[in-house]
């Protein structure tokens, strides 16, 4: 998850493109392309919850928009992931954690339960986007690299 205000460290922001060469941002940008349009792509439309061990469902789409890649200063890499967000609905808040990590991890939720006025705590079985997104993309990342180095 991407923990840091991300739009400092975007590709395209002035902090990155006078700290990298041309090749290697765009060799390190690339790869994060490929990685956040994959974990997207795996998050279909529906109303119904996913199955655990399948990507999540988008139902309004909020988590696709909440994805995003940018630069890590401190360890000189892309890291890609939804940025850190914790926007509980109405009838839920998490436990532990936040709720894209919640669904990529599993982990407990309250959940408001209208009957009783009650909460009441939910595991949530883990339903990862991003872990599989990467192993897809794992071969395509040394192509970009190519022209990078000389």
């Amino acid at each position: 998850m991407i923990g840091y205000e991300a739009t400092r460290v975007f590709f395209d922001s002035a902090a990155v493109m006078s700290r990298l060469p041309p090749a290697k941002r765009k060799a390190l940008s690339k790869g994060g392309a490929f990685i956040r349009q994959t974990a997207r792509g795996s998050m279909r439309r529906g109303k119904k919850p996913s199955k655990p061990g399948s990507p999540p469902k988008s139902h309004v789409g909020t988590l696709k928009e909440l994805l995003f890649f940018a630069y890590d200063l401190s360890s000189e890499s892309t890291v890609v992931g939804p940025e850190f967000a914790n926007t509980p609905g109405r009838r839920y808040r998490p436990v532990s954690s936040t709720v894209p990590a919640i669904l990529e991890e599993g982990g407990e939720v309250s959940i408001f339960v209208r009957k009783t006025g009650t909460w009441t705590t939910a595991t949530i079985e883990p339903r990862p986007y991003m872990a599989p997104a990467l192993a897809k993309n794992l071969s395509k990342l040394p192509a970009p690299w190519r022209d990078a180095v000389t």
